[in-house]
C-alpha cells in the first residue's frame, strides 16, 4: 500500500479533493455540453475508486479471531469487482451517448471561464496524482516510461484539452470520438482491477510470514526433501492452503499417506488453516539432481522474470539423459520470460555438459506458489 494512504486524515482529505474534482468536471461537462469532459469525469471516478481500493485491501494475516473478520476480508476482495461493474455500466452509458452525438452532431458551448476552470482542475488533479502515485515496475524501460509519463488519467485530460482548445477548427464529431477513447482507457483499468482481484482469489497473494511458517513446519517432518507450490484459497468464511511436498520416490504409498496427514495436522496447529497436500516423488539417489537443484536456485535468484522452479527430475531416453523442470513466470514480466527460459536452458546445459537436453515448462505465477 502507498504509505501516504496509511494516515486516515490525509487519506480522507485526498478522497475529498478527488470527489470535488469529479463533481466539478460533471458540472463543467454539462455546462459546456461536452461528452468528452463527462467521460473524463468518469475517469476521475475510476482514479478515486482505485485509490479507495488501495486503502481497503484485504488483510495479509493468516489468522482471524472471529469468522466475521474473514467474511469482511472476503468482501474487501470483492470490492474491485464491484468497482468494475459500476464503471462498466458508466462506460456503456457513455458509449450510448457517443453514438447519439455522432448521429446528431452538436457543438461545444465553450466560454473562456470554463476553459480556464478545466485547466485549473487538471492542474489540481495532476498534483493529486503526483502525490499518490506509487513506484512503477516494469520489465522494459520504455514501458516503464510510458506508464509513468502517460497514465490513463493524463491521456484523458490531454484529449479533453485538445478538443476544447481546437473546438472551433475541429468537427463536432471530435468531442464524442475523444469520449469514446477515454471510455476505452477506463475499460483497460477495469480489466486491471478484475485481473488483480482474480489474482487474489486464486491464491497467489500468499503472505510471506505464512509461507515461511508452512515451509519451516513441513520441512521439519521426516523424509521431506522440499516444499513448493504454496497457495492459499479464500472461501466465504474460511480459507484453505495447498502445497506440494517432495519425498523419496522409494517411499511406500502408506508412508506418503501418513506423511500428508502429519503435514496437514502440523500446519493447522501452526497456522489455524486447513491444508490440502500433494506428494511429489523425488529421486534422492542421483547426485546430479542435487547439483542441478542447487544450480537452479542460484539462477532463479539472479532472474527477476523467474520467481521459482518446480518438478525437477531426470529421465534416460535411448541412452541419453534429459533434465525436466518447470519455471514459474512473474505475470508482470511475461514478455521477457521466453528469453529468460532459453538463457536458463543454455546455462544448465553449459554447467552440465553430460546432459543431452533440457525440457522446460513455463507456468504463470497466478497458478503456482513459490518453490523453496
Amino acid at each position: 500500500m502507498n504509505i501516504r494512504f496509511q494516515n486516515p486524515k490525509l487519506f480522507l482529505f485526498l478522497v475529498f479533493v478527488g470527489t470535488g474534482l469529479f463533481i466539478a468536471k460533471v458540472f463543467l461537462g454539462l455546462r459546456v455540453f461536452s461528452i468528452a469532459m463527462l467521460a473524463d469525469a468518469l475517469m476521475t471516478a475510476a482514479f478515486l475508486l482505485g485509490m479507495i481500493n488501495t486503502r481497503i485491501r484485504p488483510s495479509s494475516s493468516s489468522k482471524h479471531r472471529f469468522k466475521y473478520e474473514y467474511f469482511i476480508d472476503h468482501l474487501k476482495r470483492l470490492f474491485p469487482i464491484a468497482i468494475a461493474v459500476f464503471l462498466t455500466a458508466g462506460v456503456f452509458e457513455l458509449f450510448r451517448e457517443v453514438i447519439r452525438r455522432l448521429m446528431q452532431p452538436a457543438g461545444i458551448r465553450l466560454a473562456p471561464v470554463f476553459l480556464w476552470s478545466f485547466i485549473g482542475i487538471a492542474l489540481i488533479q495532476e498534483a493529486l496524482y503526483g502525490f499518490t502515485a506509487g513506484r512503477m515496475e516494469s520489465d522494459r524501460p520504455w514501458k516503464k516510461f510510458i506508464r509513468t509519463m502517460l497514465p490513463p488519467h493524463r491521456i484523458s485530460i490531454l484529449l479533453v484539452l485538445i478538443v476544447l482548445l481546437a473546438s472551433r477548427s475541429l468537427p463536432p464529431a471530435a468531442d464524442p470520438v475523444a469520449a469514446c477513447m477515454v471510455g476505452i482507457l477506463i475499460l483497460s483499468r477495469i480489466y486491471t482491477w478484475i485481473y488483480h482481484s482474480m489474482y487474489l482469489f486464486f491464491g497467489a497473494d500468499v503472505p510471506v510470514p505464512l509461507k515461511e511458517a508452512v515451509i519451516k513446519t513441513v520441512s521439519g517432518l521426516p523424509d521431506v526433501q522440499e516444499v513448493h507450490d504454496i497457495l492459499i484459497h479464500p472461501g466465504i468464511l474460511s480459507q484453505t492452503l495447498s502445497f506440494h511436498v517432495g519425498i523419496s520416490e522409494e517411499s511406500t504409498l502408506r508412508h506418503a499417506y501418513l506423511l500428508s496427514e502429519q503435514a496437514e495436522k502440523s500446519v493447522f496447529k501452526k497456522t489455524g488453516i486447513h491444508s490440502v497436500v500433494s506428494i511429489d516423488p523425488i529421486d534422492t539417489h542421483d547426485p546430479e539432481i542435487k547439483k542441478i537443484r542447487h544450480f537452479l536456485i542460484g539462477q532463479v535468484k539472479k532472474r527477476k522474470e523467474i520467481s521459482a522452479f518446480f518438478n525437477l527430475h531426470i529421465e534416460n531416453k535411448e541412452g541419453a539423459r534429459y533434465v525436466f523442470f518447470g519455471l514459474q513466470v512473474d505475470p508482470g514480466m511475461a514478455g521477457s520470460a521466453e528469453t529468460a527460459k532459453e538463457q536458463m536452458r543454455a546455462a544448465v546445459l553449459r554447467a552440465f555438459p553430460n546432459l543431452a537436453g533440457a525440457v522446460i515448462e513455463m507456468e504463470s505465477g497466478t497458478n503456482r506458489g513459490i518453490h523453496e
